[in-house]
């Protein structure tokens, strides 16, 4: 099966060794939480705000990530740049929502943060968060108008995202928000192909109750069937059987 994006063991590491390479005591500070030390740099020079690491992430990325609202404020109210792009093309709204940070993707929205930017794999903070299973700051994404069928460069959409993962209360609030249940990717599989192929028979079954095609055919002509079978996953495979399916 595939592998999607940027996983979250991923990101911590690069997070924990976030190179600097100028205002990097502002960085360090970020990182910290460390609220007292930020202003008597910003009130000494005031241009450390938007300086980037080696990673190209500023004082805000770091913030956004670590997750402490109060950093987060502090920054935006000192004319961060809330859509700053680190070397990844991550902004600080990708680093909260894939973190699960609520709060400061609530602050980052009212600063007017692009919500649908794409990051160097196309991924959208609503992709980032689905990925890692955040369904608050899923819910709170779609509340603020996130296109949920925003497709990465693989022509995942974010409910491609939680087919492959698995995640049926996901899964369902994409549902509900008028996720394109036969979606496909560039290899031409649908939701339902990526669920069968992980063996998410629940995830299976929402998706066939919402209309999926149970005999959509990828580029190579394989449809759900034939990938439940090649992966061995027997019980969904009669599952798929019953509504239909055919190889």
């Amino acid at each position: 099966m595939k592998r999607i994006g940027l996983s979250l063991a991923m990101a911590l590491m690069l997070l924990a060794w976030s190179g600097v390479a100028q205002g990097g005591n502002i960085h360090d500070a970020a990182k910290a939480d460390d609220v007292d030390k930020i202003k008597i740099l910003l009130s000494e020079n005031p241009d450390l705000i938007n300086t980037m690491d080696s990673n190209g992430m500023t004082p805000l990325h770091l913030a956004a990530a670590i997750g402490n609202p109060e950093v987060v404020e502090l920054l935006l109210a000192n004319k961060a740049d809330v859509n700053a792009r680190d070397n990844k093309k991550m902004t600080p709204l990708h680093w909260a929502a894939q973190f699960g940070h609520k709060g400061s993707v609530e602050m980052l929205l009212a600063d007017k943060a692009a919500i649908n930017a794409g990051n160097e794999k196309g991924m959208t903070p609503l992709h980032l968060a689905v990925l890692n299973a955040q369904k608050n700051v899923t819910e709170l994404l779609l509340a603020n108008k996130a296109d949920v069928n925003a497709r990465n460069k693989d022509g995942d959409t974010p409910l491609h995202l939680a087919a492959i993962r698995g995640l049926k209360n996901v899964t369902e609030l994409l549902l509900a928000n008028k996720a394109d249940v036969n979606a496909r990717e560039k290899s031409g599989w649908t939701p339902l192909h990526l669920a069968v192929g992980q063996g998410s028979q629940e995830v299976a079954e929402l998706l066939l109750a919402n209309k999926a095609d149970v005999n959509a055919r990828d580029k190579d002509g394989k449809t759900p069937l034939y990938l439940a079978e090649q992966y061995g996953h027997k019980g969904v495979a009669r599952m798929l059987r019953r509504h239909g399916a055919k190889k």
